[in-house]
């Protein structure tokens, strides 16, 4: 996810990066019950974690490479209502696991956004920066695809590579602020529907 300015709620903002990058990937780890799969299922819980994470921040720092080609200061960084509604999801998520030895129907997590502060902004720029997250999270998930048909003997590991980036794809993509495809559906409606068309497509196959 992406934003123009510092926000008064972000604590955070001073932190240096690669605490914010540690600090959200613990977060989403324990938001997806990672490590309660990795109790159950050690390599299945890994391979979970690894998908998870490679699609996380791959996405993020998309986001971030853009907004820096476009002259852009940008910097990974966690904020106090990412902190708090992720930790909280985190919470019930694993009570879940405990009692019911299943996932949430519906995660909803905010571990951590890149921070984009430009000289002047436009929506060109915002849709730019904004489709960048997803569209790695789609190339991921082609490129793991594609690969599971070379590599038969990888096929679990790479489809759960595949399939957690597309969900990672469409769930950015849904036109609802915060997230991604409220601001590229701002920018240009017809980059947004190939992109969700695009991801769905994969979903299919992958399924």
């Amino acid at each position: 996810m992406y934003r123009y300015s510092i926000r008064i709620r972000d604590l955070f903002k001073d932190l240096p990066e690669h605490l914010s990058w540690l600090i959200a990937v613990f977060m989403l780890i324990n938001v997806f019950g990672g490590f309660y799969y990795i109790k159950k299922d050690l390599l299945i819980g890994l391979i979970y974690v690894i998908a998870v994470l490679i699609g996380f921040i791959f996405h993020e720092l998309g986001h971030r490479m853009v907004s820096r080609k476009l002259g852009c200061s940008a910097r990974f960084t966690i904020d106090l209502f990412s902190v708090i509604v992720t930790g909280f999801i985190g919470v019930i998520q694993n009570l879940y696991l405990l009692l019911y030895a299943t996932s949430l129907p519906l995660i909803f997590a905010l571990p951590g956004y890149v921070l984009s502060i430009c000289s002047f902004s436009t929506l060109g720029f915002e849709g730019a920066i904004s489709s960048a997250g997803p569209s790695v999270n789609i190339m991921i998930s082609i490129a793991t695809f594609i690969m599971m048909k070379i590599f038969p003997e990888y096929s679990l590991f790479l489809k759960i590579i595949s399939e957690v980036n597309i969900i990672l794809a469409l769930f950015n993509l849904i036109p609802i602020p915060p997230l991604d495809g409220y601001k590229i559906i701002r920018w240009n409606l017809i980059i947004w529907l190939l992109l969700v068309t695009i991801s769905l497509i994969i979903l299919m196959s992958i399924r």
